[in-house]
């Protein structure tokens, strides 16, 4: 026994240092190690198996420019992008119930050039479209919007207008250019929240890019920069170290990750996200955030302006923090996430980012020696657990053996009493 102990530590030891060299020799060629590939298909099943949509915050509204809302809008404001006067009848409508925050989801980088389109019955120009959104959000008062952190190339644009962070430390992802809203939305907004999602080198979206660089002005993500907001922490109040992300009086547990390109390794702090659910379940009722098409607000605003009751009351979004993002088939705005058999459109990542930093709820990487003890004493266990079944299944056949020799023993001693030709009956 002791003998076969000492055999399966020394092949449990023996399977352990191979799984370290395959994890040096994979960190040294994709940035990302072995450990960390394990630690993330097991945060895979832990948030499948764990998560509760139930658990979600209820003042997180999502409203999403889906097909339907593509399709019936198509006669009157044309295939997307829709003129921006479009976007501002949607701002009017929730301007009515005065939510929390609005997290435009939207590039508007550039203005609009059209000389001349037919809306609402009348003709407008591209420029008179773009000061009906830059008015709408100014009148808001409460909208943050898109700042695009994914173009990769250089290009000569407008900075983004310095909102006071200024965090300490290497772990901020540098972009060479951010592109923010045309220059009136610019003005009109109350702030900006970049983009960037950086995916798992086998294919998910598991973690979130809190801070992002360009010119020297650092810019959160768009779930990080609504909840921010609705928890009254300033900029000032936000810094990053070598362990986490403090915001207030909460702190975001971060981990290393490196990037490889043309241009070399690149290394920035990233945080897991800790999903409440799917995007899409057979229950509506039991999906993570409540969901509104586009169209259905913007025809309850037209109904509002007429007189009539809308179909779906503005009322419902008072004091929520609203997404609006696009989730059509065709704008290609969703990803891959660890929950099987779904895809994720990017204004339920930013909500699910939102969500986490709000109600404190954050998940917390397993450090590197985590790791190793958990490969090293995973491979002596199996080695142990081995060894114990071989020693045992050796007994029982030592057992059967005996029990077979006295088995034969007695077959024997029949023969021998009764198999001679005296001990015949008579």
């Amino acid at each position: 026994m002791v003998r076969k102990t000492l055999a399966a530590t020394l092949i449990g030891v023996s399977a352990a240092a191979l799984v370290l060299v395959l994890h040096l020799i994979l960190a040294g060629r994709s940035g990302t190690s072995l450990l960390q590939t394990v630690e993330m298909r097991t945060y895979d099943w832990r948030l499948v198996t764990t998560a509760q949509p139930s658990t979600a915050r209820q003042d997180i509204a999502l409203i999403e420019i889906d097909e339907y809302s593509l399709r019936n809008l198509q006669p009157f404001a044309g295939r997307w992008p829709w003129p921006r006067v479009v976007h501002a009848g949607l701002l009017d409508y929730l301007a009515r119930a005065a939510p929390k925050v609005i997290l435009y989801d939207v590039n508007f980088a550039d203005p609009d050039g059209a000389l001349g389109f037919p809306f609402a019955g009348s003709t407008w120009t591209g420029a008179e479209s773009d000061a009906a959104l830059a008015e709408a959000v100014r009148k808001a008062g409460n909208v943050l919007t898109l700042a695009d952190a994914t173009y990769e190339g250089d290009a000569d644009v407008p900075a983004i207008p310095d909102q006071g962070f200024a965090p300490e430390g290497t772990g901020i992802t540098d972009r060479r250019v951010i592109f923010p809203p045309y220059p009136d939305l610019a003005a009109a907004v109350a702030g900006f929240g970049h983009n960037l999602f950086v995916l798992d080198p086998d294919g998910p979206l598991r973690h979130t890019v809190p801070l992002v660089r360009s010119r020297g002005i650092t810019l959160p993500s768009l779930g990080l920069a609504g909840a921010l907001r609705v928890a009254g922490i300033p900029a000032q109040a936000v810094s990053m170290d070598d362990q986490g992300l403090t915001l207030g009086d909460r702190v975001m547990p971060l981990d290393w990750r490196e990037v490889r390109s043309a241009e070399g390794v690149t290394a920035y702090q990233w945080g897991l996200v800790n999903f409440r659910g799917p995007a899409l379940l057979a229950d509506l009722e039991s999906r993570p955030y409540p969901r509104y098409a586009f169209y259905d607000l913007l025809y309850s605003e037209e109904q509002i302006a007429s007189g009539a009751a809308p179909k779906v009351d503005p009322a419902v979004f008072r004091d929520k923090i609203v997404f609006v993002g696009v989730t059509g088939a065709g704008l290609f705005d969703v990803f891959e996430t660890p929950f099987a058999g779904g895809r994720m459109p990017g204004i339920q990542v930013h909500a699910a980012v939102a969500d986490d930093v709000l109600s404190s709820r954050f998940m917390t990487p397993a450090g590197d020696g985590a790791r190793l003890a958990t490969v090293v004493g995973g491979a002596l266990a199996v080695g142990l657990v081995a060894a114990v079944r071989d020693a045992l299944r050796a007994d029982a056949d030592a057992d059967a053996a005996r029990s077979g020799d006295a088995a034969r023993g007695w077959l024997d001693l029949g023969r021998n009493d009764f198999g001679r030709p005296d001990a015949v009956a008579h």
